[in-house]
């Protein structure tokens, strides 16, 4: 999961431009209801360890998401490229993301293509094209490389 704030503030601290990476393992599809789970978040290196702590307070408390077990929060450069068509994210030597929308929802026309809902609650959420995801870092014991899969979800969130 990836966030990048455009504006706003959390426990007294300023969050503009920062950014946040979530990778979330489980030992089974995280759509799968009480599936232990175990959390690193990466947060902008440009943050204060005080914007650090609130940024990941916030998500962790406003997404919904069910983050399980955070092994680890690490300071980390977060490039986050978003474009019209699609986004690109990457915490250098550990995760990328290079995903596209859609074009007219053309793998979900039909409301039960989209096998599961976002871990965070989001609205516009539509599926994208991931041409590249993958992660390796040895704080999950746990490395992949996927291509070309309809594996992404796009959405807006607001706090």
């Amino acid at each position: 999961m990836a966030w990048r704030v455009q504006r706003g503030a959390s426990a007294g601290q300023t969050l503009d431009g920062l950014g946040a990476v979530a990778v979330v393992a489980g030992e089974d599809n995280l759509a799968v209801a009480g599936t232990p789970r175990r959390t690193v978040f990466y947060v902008d290196e440009r943050a204060t360890p005080a914007q650090r702590e609130a940024l990941v307070a916030l998500l962790r408390a406003k997404t919904g998401a069910d983050f399980g077990r955070v092994v680890a929060v690490r300071a980390a450069p977060i490039a986050f490229e978003d474009q019209s068509d699609g986004v690109r994210v990457s915490v250098p030597n550990v995760a990328r993301l290079d995903a596209t929308k859609m074009p007219d929802a053309a793998c979900c026309r039909w409301p039960g293509q989209r096998w599961y809902d976002p871990l965070a609650r989001a609205q516009d959420v539509q599926v994208g094209n991931a041409a590249v995801n993958e992660y390796d870092d040895s704080l999950l014991n746990i490395r992949w490389t996927h291509k070309g899969e309809n594996s992404v979800l796009f959405g807006n969130f607001s706090f």
